[in-house]
């Protein structure tokens, strides 16, 4: 059942005070009467009211005293000034004290009580309304910017967990020095790269670019990682031959993504770099742009095919070998990295990334700058970089 609205009737004339009362009373209002100002205010302190109907001629306290009290106590309380005709610069003065209307008597009818009544209830109504919808909106701030914290936090904790997985840069194993770059486009990345000896003779390295950007994306670059791991420990503890063949890697590691049925897809290229024989093995799994291999003055791009990984059924992955001259160079890049390079079309953005990495030597961050990528820019993907050079970088 809904309340009746409550108006409490501030009247020194007697008969008006009882005629507003048994007309408003009869409109469905709940009504209280007091024949002065000080009377008034004491059943305004006791009791509960949606209006304040008040005259602005009063014995004693005027009604612009209580106005002022009523103000000071309940800003928001609607009241509802009535003066006489000859008190209009009162009534404007009410208005200004923070009365929301102000009736005029005498008058042709209590009507225009009623309609002023429902005016200001309807306007504090709405102003309620408001107030609650702000008041919903601050909360669901603070819960948003709690959110936002706790993702940050948890974001900081990712991107340093992302790090730490990453291998030592300018690492030297053997005659070789292997290092990385790693540009996020978003806090996160998706792209990841890795190098690890296998034992003395070997070493693994693969570069990783997982479909879309963030938190999700980077999840998979641990899980990836950690997959990676468990196939080097099985060949140390039971001579597993998993990592020391690239395209036999790649086919498990599409196995035991697609089993995770994950929303994302890996592009990936996954090599093994032997030591003594300068013998590189490379295996793709939809992954470009391809290896690109710098000997002497020259480059070639060494194509490496095959569908990503953890997308399709009955993939199957296919190695090569090929022999490293003296002082060679291998580039693995991520598709981020064609981004930032000018260029009209793949082939010529290939081309241009060749030449840069013939002018840069086996120098990564001369290489970088050579590429536009140590200017701090806000770059449309992820970019990721991982250089093997025989000797000294």
């Amino acid at each position: 059942m809904t309340r009746r609205p409550r108006v409490l009737v501030i009247e020194d004339d007697d008969v008006f005070r009882e005629l507003e009362i048994h007309y408003l009373g009869r409109r469905g209002y709940e009504l209280a009467g007091a024949a002065s100002g000080e009377t008034g205010l004491a059943l305004f302190e006791r009791e509960t009211f949606d209006v304040v109907l008040c005259d602005l001629r009063l014995p004693g306290m005027d009604g612009l005293d209580v106005l002022a009290a009523i103000k000071e106590r309940a800003p928001e309380l609607p009241v509802i000034v009535v003066s006489g005709a000859s008190a209009l610069d009162d009534a404007i003065q009410a208005l200004k004290l923070g009365a929301w209307d102000f009736v005029t008597k005498p008058m042709d009818s209590l009507s225009l009580l009623d309609r002023a009544l429902q005016q200001v209830l309807e306007r504090a109504d709405l102003l309620r309304q408001n107030r609650a919808y702000r008041e919903r909106l601050e909360t669901l701030n603070r819960q948003l910017e709690r959110a936002l914290a706790q993702l940050r936090a948890d974001a900081e904790a990712g991107r340093a967990l992302q790090q730490k997985l990453l291998p030592d840069d300018a690492a030297r194993i053997g005659a070789w020095t292997l290092s990385r770059r790693l540009w996020p486009s978003t806090y996160l990345s998706g792209d990841f790269v890795d190098y690890f000896p296998i034992d003395d003779r070997r070493v693994a390295l693969y570069i990783a670019d997982v479909s879309g950007h963030g938190a999700a994306s980077a999840i998979l670059t641990v899980m990836l990682k950690t997959l990676v791991t468990q196939y080097r420990d099985a060949h140390t503890r039971e001579g597993d031959e998993t990592i020391l063949l690239p395209h036999r890697a790649l086919a498990r590691l599409d196995r035991d993504l697609r089993q995770l049925a994950l929303p994302n897809h890996v592009a990936a290229i996954f090599g093994v770099l032997d030591l003594e024989s300068r013998e590189l093995t490379l295996s793709g799994a939809g992954h470009y742009p391809y290896p690109l291999v710098c000997e002497g003055g020259s480059w070639r791009a060494e194509a490496c095919p095959g569908r990503p990984l953890g997308l399709f059924e009955g993939n199957e992955y296919a190695s090569r070998t090929i022999a490293l001259a003296p002082g060679a160079r291998v580039l693995l890049a991520s598709d981020g990295v064609l981004e930032v390079v000018e260029g009209e079309s793949l082939d010529a953005q290939v081309e241009l990334l060749g030449r840069a990495l013939v002018d840069a030597g086996g120098d990564l961050e001369r290489l970088a700058t050579r590429l536009g990528l140590d200017k701090g820019r806000e770059l449309p993907d992820d970019a990721a970089l991982l250089l093997v050079a025989e000797g000294a970088p």
